[in-house]
């Protein structure tokens, strides 16, 4: 997707928006990035109960203006990573202009109704989600002061950037976009809402994910190439290393992953294992690792081959396999919509275009010695966490 303009508006009262004019596209998407600030556990379980209820309505529009709004079939895309949101929606071409109001008014002012609030259910439902997220959550329990004043809080002008891509006339977003600036309240709180965590929620035991965390990595868009490559070598698929290791000779683990997330601590490379109590004894690990770092180390051309023709799928072809953690249990389908939330997502916040193609050239320039390095050094000094 290359964009045919580029605009931006770069004021500390006003967010960004980003034009991505595309006259083949049906649709018209229109991505938000919210930075994060830091957040303890408590805040993180809150904003993420606030995400889903923001978006039902605001005192703009109702529930129906909504739905009417948005695309046929479609809903809002809701993820919370560690240090972003991602608050999208798709509209056909002549709603683009109620579209970008309804992004505002949801970033702005969403309703909250208490019985709203009231009727949410847990958002741990899933033992997997853990390994998918890179931050603390700890449910708590929810008042509306609470979710208005941490929302209001977070959403500032400096803190936001809104895409749009699909047809439309050049400069016209981002009048439109210029028009709704007035409630826009640009005061920093001195703190947010929750910042000691009250009293917890008990929350049900699930079965352990086993994660070998990798230390910080530095992410550019001249290494993500060689680390997408690694996760495919490591964790997607049966031929897998993963898979070999910990399901084939181990017969410790019913599901394994490996792809990169962005974590409170700065991206790591994540390999988890889905397992039970018995399989978390430190042996049995000790044993996995060594295992892990042998079949490494006997990588293969045809290994390597392998694993850049699934980059091929997932870059060029658009296979739902990118092994890349974004939002709290979400891989990334890989459609136009999630192509402009990644593209924008990098360029927001590491101000480097994403380049599907580029990047497949890194893995097909990358040797077996390479491949073998860089996956038995992930191994080798990855840390231990038990979710």
């Amino acid at each position: 997707m290359i964009p045919t303009l580029l605009f931006l508006i770069q004021n500390s009262s006003v967010p960004q928006i980003v034009e991505y004019p595309n006259q083949n596209r049906r649709s018209v998407a229109i991505e938000a990035i919210v930075k994060l600030p830091s957040l303890n556990s408590s805040q993180r379980y809150v904003l993420s109960q606030s995400l889903s209820i923001a978006v039902q309505m605001t005192p703009e529009y109702g529930n129906r203006d909504v739905l009417r709004i948005l695309q046929t079939g479609t809903r809002f895309r809701l993820y919370q990573a560690a240090d972003h949101l991602r608050i999208g929606l798709t509209v056909d071409p002549e709603d683009f202009g109620p579209g970008l109001s309804l992004m505002h008014s949801v970033l702005t002012n969403p309703t909250f109704l208490q019985d709203t609030i009231k009727v949410r259910k847990s958002s741990i439902v899933n033992p997997w989600a853990p390994a998918y997220r890179g931050f603390e959550l700890q449910e708590t329990f929810l008042q509306r002061e609470d979710i208005v004043g941490l929302w209001k809080g977070i959403m500032r002008p400096k803190n936001i950037s809104v895409a749009i891509s699909g047809r439309f006339r050049a400069n016209e977003p981002s009048e439109k976009w210029r028009g709704m600036q007035s409630d826009w309240d640009t005061v920093v709180p001195s703190q947010l809402p929750l910042t000691y965590p009250p009293k917890l929620k008990e929350v049900p035991n699930t079965p352990p994910i086993l994660v070998f965390d990798s230390k910080p990595i530095s992410i550019s868009k001249d290494t993500l190439g060689t680390y997408l490559l690694a996760a495919n070598s490591l964790g997607i698929g049966k031929e897998s290393i993963q898979w070999l290791v910990a399901r084939e000779e181990l017969n410790m683990s019913y599901r394994q992953e490996a792809f990169l997330i962005p974590t409170t601590g700065g991206w790591r490379f994540r390999m988890a294992f889905a397992t039970d109590n018995g399989s978390i004894k430190p042996e049995t690990i000790a044993e996995l690792r060594t295992k892990l770092r042998a079949k490494s180390e006997a990588l293969t051309q045809i290994d390597l081959d392998h694993a850049i023709g699934l980059g091929k799928g997932y870059l060029t072809n658009r296979m739902p396999n990118l092994p890349m953690v974004l939002g709290v249990g979400e891989v990334l389908s890989g459609d136009a919509n999630d192509e402009l939330y990644i593209r924008h997502y990098f360029k927001t916040m590491f101000s480097f275009d994403w380049d599907a193609q580029s990047l497949f050239v890194q893995m097909k320039n990358t040797t077996v010695a390479d491949l073998r390095k860089l996956v038995t050094k992930i191994i080798d000094e990855s840390d231990v966490r038990i979710y």
